[in-house]
């Protein structure tokens, strides 16, 4: 797809994507990320800062390429990396009390 689209008109394309959504739900929204280019997640913090509603941004999730066996050769998480994203999803909901309002 980068062949065919700039890194710039991409990149419009998912900030129109994030507005589009936006256009459909309107209540709380949890958006989790790993490893996100900072222009990137500028576009996301600007649309989170635009939304009426209460919207959390996790970011930098655990880097499971460091732990045996938390990943598959093809770069997708084992049972043990999935495991390992729920905790930190977990304490992050209770830390940040997305869920106790």
């Amino acid at each position: 797809m980068k062949q065919k689209y700039s890194v710039d008109r991409l990149r419009e394309q998912e900030n129109a994507a994030l507005y589009n959504f936006d256009t459909y739900y309107k209540g709380p929204l949890m958006i989790i990320s790993n490893n996100i280019e900072s222009r990137n997640m500028a576009l996301v913090k600007i649309f989170r800062n635009n939304r009426s509603s209460s919207t959390y941004v996790m970011q930098d999730l655990a880097n499971i390429k460091e732990i045996s066996d938390a990943e598959f050769p093809d770069g997708h998480p084992s049972v043990l990396g999935h495991q390992i994203y729920a905790k930190e999803i977990y304490e992050y909901i209770v830390n940040q009390q997305v869920i106790c309002r």
